[in-house]
């Protein structure tokens, strides 16, 4: 398939150069410990290129935005150097926002970007895997993840984590390759939650349709 071709050659481009950001702005080729994670000064290099996608960060931090109710609480999973963490406190300053990284030094540099944002009241970042994560049950109204699915050794694990911590009538908001949406992470959550309510948009890379966003709200 397309994607599987694109997500090939973005992995052997990052075999060479530490990262490689795409217009989604999202967490593709990260290589060093080969499972979607950056260390030291390529976590650096990789906040750099990502401060050139801000566009594409603010156009999903105002999709994030569209389903979170007044004072609600934004989860951010794989938020990496914390780039679409920011834009979405910006986005809704009325919002709590939690970003979550396997990666310290992800989580320095978001938590860095916060700060110089002034949002460190409102914007909080931890060392978390998605498959257990340090949140109560039902205290997310929305979660997002973009292009970090594919990283996920255990789909099934991680979209029973998002279902615990996000509210019933909540949303999911996940954006990555469309053969790993319509795969695996379809399977995960028609198990977890087979009445979920599925919006599908298609999106694209490097000129083609390779990816896909689904908003997923749950029953």
């Amino acid at each position: 398939m397309l994607d599987r071709i694109v997500h090939h050659l973005i992995h052997r481009r990052a075999h060479g150069h530490a990262a490689s950001t795409h217009p989604e702005g999202g967490h593709v080729g990260h290589d060093l410990h080969g499972d979607g994670r950056f260390a030291g000064e390529h976590a650096e290099r990789y906040d750099r290129q990502a401060r050139t996608r801000s566009r594409s960060y603010r156009r999903t931090a105002r999709e994030v935005a569209a389903l979170v109710p007044d004072g609600g609480h934004v989860l951010d999973v794989g938020t990496g150097p914390g780039r679409l963490l920011v834009e979405i406190a910006r986005a809704r300053p009325d919002a709590e926002v939690t970003g979550v990284d396997v990666e310290p030094a992800m989580v320095e540099l978001a938590q860095r970007a916060a700060r110089a944002e002034g949002l460190g009241e409102r914007v909080r970042v931890e060392v978390a895997n998605v498959a257990e994560l340090p949140l109560e049950a039902f205290s997310v109204d929305a979660a997002v993840a973009t292009l970090t699915v594919h990283h996920w050794p255990d789909a099934d694990r991680a979209v029973r984590e998002l279902v615990r911590v996000v509210r019933p009538g909540g949303s999911l908001l996940v954006v990555d390759f469309r053969s790993e949406l319509d795969g695996r992470f379809r399977a995960a959550l028609d198990a977890a939650v087979p009445g979920a309510r599925v919006r599908r948009a298609r999106r694209w890379m490097w000129g083609m349709p390779v990816l896909a966003s689904w908003t997923v709200t749950l029953p």
